[in-house]
């Protein structure tokens, strides 16, 4: 039984007190073998977080949560394609400049044993938490609070450890694959791609209206435009206080006929363009999340293919040894 008010004795008892986040409030957690003692393993995890009110106490509602990536996205790169947050999964690991599933919690915390590194989470609520002039707005005490801030409350003064920042990027550091060529016949000049957004710019290229993809990036199309004539997409990652973006994956559409029975573990689900149906295939070519906008990509020299990192997930070896 789960209690509807923070001052009931069962709460403190038999749950531990988390973080309050703006629209939310505060989280407490229960841990199947140890109650109020968290063992920070996902499969001890209640999957069932109540949250409460910071004015009165009374419960805000609940957020169900999984130990592995539930949402998935749709055909236009949406994170909404079912009733699960609309977000990709939130990381295990506590990773600067990302959300990590340690943020609903205060003090030392470090979880393990998700399927994938990645937590989902679905929240329903009882009251209207979110609308700014709402009586039960919840804003976690803070009385300087407008719309946009983001504030996360600990009552005990001690938060979830911050991972260290990572280094400033060299600038002369080179990112992997160093060149795109294509092949061409013999005698003709090399074709010669973009590998980050300073050289798509210049090249003509220009980054398309959809969200950045995690594991893809953001993406770039040549005209900014889905062509069958151009049908690659590359995919950069964000460009950060004026420095550019590096490679991070691949997009190739196949229009008309494909091998039908590669669909949903290679090739994606049918999509219409302007000129006509295809199919897309996806190669990866970092292994962190690339949409980090608080600080540069750092160059990597590691090399890293992925195809389909979504459906069929075949790491490349990068070396015949």
């Amino acid at each position: 039984v789960i209690p509807t008010t923070e001052s009931a004795s069962e709460l403190s008892t038999n749950f531990i007190e988390g973080s309050c986040i703006v629209y939310l409030g505060f989280h407490w957690a229960h841990d199947v073998v140890g109650g109020a003692n968290l063992t920070y393993e996902a499969k001890n995890l209640m999957p069932v977080v109540p949250m409460y009110s910071s004015k009165d106490g009374t419960i805000n509602g609940i957020m169900f949560t999984a130990t592995e990536e539930k949402q998935v996205q749709d055909s236009n790169g949406d994170w909404k394609t079912n009733f699960w947050d609309k977000i990709p999964g939130i990381f295990e690991e506590n990773k600067y400049g990302e959300r990590f599933f340690c943020q609903n919690f205060c003090g030392t915390c470090e979880f393990s044993g998700s399927k994938d590194g990645y937590y989902t989470t679905m929240h329903w609520f009882f009251k209207d938490t979110q609308s700014f002039t709402s009586k039960d707005f919840e804003w976690c005490g803070k009385d300087d609070f407008s719309p946009g801030d983001s504030i996360l409350e600990c009552r005990n003064g001690v938060y979830p450890g911050e991972p260290t920042e990572p280094p400033t990027p060299d600038p002369d550091a080179k990112n992997w694959p160093p060149i795109f060529t294509q092949l061409v016949a013999p005698g003709d000049p090399i074709i010669v791609q973009p590998t980050t957004t300073a050289e798509a710019t210049a090249m003509g290229w220009s980054k398309v209206n959809q969200p950045c993809d995690p594991i893809l990036g953001e993406a770039w199309m040549f005209g900014g435009q889905r062509k069958i004539d151009s049908p690659m997409t590359i995919f950069f990652t964000p460009e950060v206080a004026g420095a550019a973006g590096v490679t991070s994956g691949l997009e190739l559409d196949y229009y008309e006929y494909i091998e039908e029975n590669l669909v949903g573990s290679y090739f994606s689900d049918e999509k219409t363009a302007e000129d006509g149906t295809y199919h897309s295939l996806a190669v990866a070519l970092r292994k962190d999340n690339v949409c980090d906008t608080l600080a540069p990509k750092a160059p990597t020299n590691e090399p890293y293919v992925v195809v389909a990192p979504y459906m069929a997930n075949i790491v490349i070896p990068t070396t015949e040894s």
